[in-house]
């Protein structure tokens, strides 16, 4: 199962070590017996366990449980080989430089252990001196993580690190704009390196202590760096805490946002914890658009619309899913107007335009409004929320609900870093936690056929999931994710000129095929009614064909996809071959029906008229010469499944009772709205802000 994916740095800090047990032996280079120790990975703590006896390694075990499952992860049992073959000594994994840099230092430490040698204490001595250093670190292009870059400055004074800056950096504001001085602080006031990473920010700390260690390193030598490395931070002893307010919103996404707004804005108290330090939720990763209809900015592009007939394009998108309530969904259309305009005015959110991603069918008019990008759409309904007067509580995760023996919703248990007991109590909680993207076990369970991904960019451990389990909640079980066809992957170097079948960089001069090797839509169609088709066909990939003069147009496609394997796999992406039997043996499709497939795409391409499908004559060029076909797997963000509600965004039981004092928006109450053919981008934030806003408005009268 292949999970939230992105290209990694190369950073590993030495954590704590122990031998766990020990026999003596004949004289050897090892006392047999088993030893481990544990370093720092890219999400938390990896920890070797070797085995050795007399002479030889005999068995090594690796846990990582906190990295990524499908880079660091899924690199493990690869390392493991390592690591038995060759110690200490390894390769490491490709893509998976954090994970395989801790495997290499915790299995050194082991087998030290093993050996009986013991390190001497690494001397701090840095000269005094301004030092700099960049690292690679976090960007993205259409909501796509790719690598960028961070520049920091750090003084030393006395043999002691006394200031860092990160400037300038190509991480979201609220993301590594975030996580760089809380870093910063927080190794000033400790003089270590083993501060722990931001939550959220995995990416960005990474790049802070790549770039630290490299300033340290100036400054002192890797003796210096090791010196800081193992210096023991100190933990505040847990405390218990409890506070009372009148509305309690789990999650700061644009659900969580929108709810505390409104509730505050209705005059009631209201607290928002975050389980992260930073606003890293699918919105802030988010291209930013929010989708409406009937807007006074569609007037003033001279678009005609109404919400009535937005209403009604949705609906005829829509109406086959199983899930669908039908009522809730032309709800959330007729109102997408004022809700668009609330964001703006109240939400401070200013839109640089409208466009649409398709010219056919119910996509035609123009309805996305967009902005600089989901961060700047965070940002604004923070302030707004703060300036309102909501209380903010970061890196505060909400552990459980609170109960009442009647089945009311009280409020709920949270915790933080330091572990404390904290209980919020609330006349109403709204949970806006997110999905269950990132955690690979409740994903398989949920949703089995999502199990070819190139790439997921999603957020949310399945907290909210779990605690609508807990509470009694009607679960509305979504086969699907929200999710594409279309080649990308961490794999990737560098982000191509276009990618066929995706939403904002599609190239409509290609053949798509679906796993039966048949043609099934038209190219210039939106992204999803190919993804509809192929996945109501059964299939969790997906093909596009294209010839030699289409990748020569686009040679950093080319590069990418001929070179680069399927997260995970050792599967390439791209194969070439000279005639259509020979593409079909690569990718394992019938060769018969893909060589018929191709000759009456060609056919139609001579006519100049597709029709069988539609396409636009301009899209429509004859394959000729060397082909290729590129795999196209599954790209996902967020999962559907999550709890049941009714038009003011309470949950309800398996009864259809409504649970008093609950509320649930965002993509972990979505289901009941959605479809495998998703309308376009913006589409989830409508959502998001539409039952955010409903929930915050009646939750904060509850006491009345």
């Amino acid at each position: 199962m292949k999970k939230f994916l992105a290209m990694v740095l190369s950073f590993a800090m030495l954590a704590a070590t122990g031998c766990t047990s020990s026999t003596s032996s004949a004289a050897g280079k090892y006392t047999a017996g088993t030893y481990s120790a544990t370093a720092q990975g890219f999400g938390g703590d990896v920890t070797v366990t070797i085995t050795v006896d007399a002479n030889a390694i005999t068995d090594v075990q690796i846990v990582g449980d906190s990295e990524t499952p499908s880079v660091g992860g899924a690199a493990l049992e690869e390392l493991t080989e390592q690591v038995k073959a060759n110690g200490a000594e390894i390769d490491g994994v490709s893509g998976a430089t954090f994970t395989s840099d801790a495997v290499k230092a915790a299995a050194a430490d082991a087998l030290a252990q093993a050996e009986g040698t013991e390190t001497a204490a690494a001397e701090l001595n840095m000269a005094d001196g301004t030092y700099t250093a960049t690292a690679e670190s976090y960007d993205e292009q259409y909501g796509l993580y790719t690598p960028g870059e961070m520049t920091m400055t750090v003084e030393i004074a006395d043999n002691k690190i006394t200031s860092i800056t990160v400037d300038p950096y190509t991480d979201t504001d609220i993301i590594g704009g975030m996580a760089f001085p809380i870093l910063a602080d927080e190794v000033v006031e400790a003089q270590s390196l083993a501060v722990d990473s931001v939550s959220g920010a995995t990416v960005s700390s990474g790049a802070f202590f790549t770039a630290l260690k490299d300033c340290v390193a100036q400054a002192g030598g890797e003796d210096s760096v090791a010196a800081l490395q193992a210096v023991e931070v100190a933990a505040a002893e847990p405390v218990t805490e409890e506070y009372t307010t009148d509305v309690l919103v789990i999650g700061a996404g644009m659900a969580g946002l929108s709810a505390a707004l409104s509730a505050a804005q209705e005059g009631a108290n209201v607290i928002l914890v975050e389980k992260n330090l930073v606003y890293s939720s699918s919105t802030t990763r988010s291209v930013g658009y929010i989708i409406a209809g009937g807007t006074d900015f569609q007037e003033s592009q001279g678009i005609e619309d109404t919400p009535e007939q937005f209403a009604e394009d949705l609906y005829n998108l829509y109406k086959e899913e199983e899930t669908l309530d039908a009522d809730l969904l032309k709800s959330m259309a007729l109102g997408s107007k004022e809700v668009l305009e609330w964001v703006e005015h109240d939400g401070g959110v200013t839109f640089d335009s409208v466009i649409r991603k398709s010219a056919k069918g119910e996509r035609a008019t123009p309805r996305i409004h967009t902005t600089e990008s989901g961060g700047y759409v965070t940002s604004c309904m923070v302030n707004a929320a703060v300036n309102a007067g909501v209380t903010m509580m970061m890196g505060t995760p909400a552990v459980s609900l609170i109960q009442a023996e009647d089945g009311t919703v009280t409020g709920a248990k949270c915790t933080n870093a330091n572990g404390d007991d904290i209980t919020i109590n609330a006349n109403g909680t709204i949970v806006c936690a997110g999905s269950y993207t990132n955690n690979e076990e409740l994903f398989n369970e949920l949703n089995p056929r999502i199990n070819n991904i190139g790439y997921a960019c999603g957020s949310g451990e399945g907290d909210a999931y779990n605690m609508f389990v807990e509470v009694g909640a009607d679960i509305v079980n979504v086969e699907y994710t929200q999710f594409m066809y279309y080649a990308y992957g961490s794999t990737f170097t560098a982000m191509p000129e276009v990618i066929p079948n995706s939403p904002d960089t599609p190239e409509y001069s290609v053949l798509l095929v679906a796993g039966n090797a048949e043609r099934v839509t038209a190219e210039d169609n939106f992204c999803f009614e190919f993804t509809k088709e192929n996945w109501d066909l059964g299939y969790n990939e997906g093909y596009c064909i294209v010839d030699q003069e289409f990748m020569d147009t686009y040679p950093v496609l080319c590069e990418q996809v001929m070179t680069a394997c399927i997260p995970g796999t050792d599967t390439l992406y791209g194969y070439s071959g000279e005639t259509a039997a020979e593409l079909a043996e690569a990718v394992g499709l019938d060769a018969d029906t893909l060589t018929a497939t191709v000759e009456r795409y060609n056919e139609l391409c001579d006519k100049g008229v597709d029709e069988d499908f539609g396409k636009e004559p301009e899209y429509m060029n004859k394959l000729e010469g060397t082909l290729y076909i590129i795999r196209m797997p599954q790209i996902t963000t967020d999962g559907y499944t999550g709890a049941r509600i009714n038009e003011n965004a309470q949950v309800v039981d398996t009864e259809g009772n409504v649970i008093p004092g609950l509320y649930a928006a965002g993509s972990c109450a979505d289901g009941q709205v959605t479809s495998v053919n998703y309308y376009g981008c913006g589409t989830s934030l409508l959502t998001c802000a539409t039952f955010g806003k409903r929930a915050g408005a009646h939750a904060a009268h509850l006491a009345d």
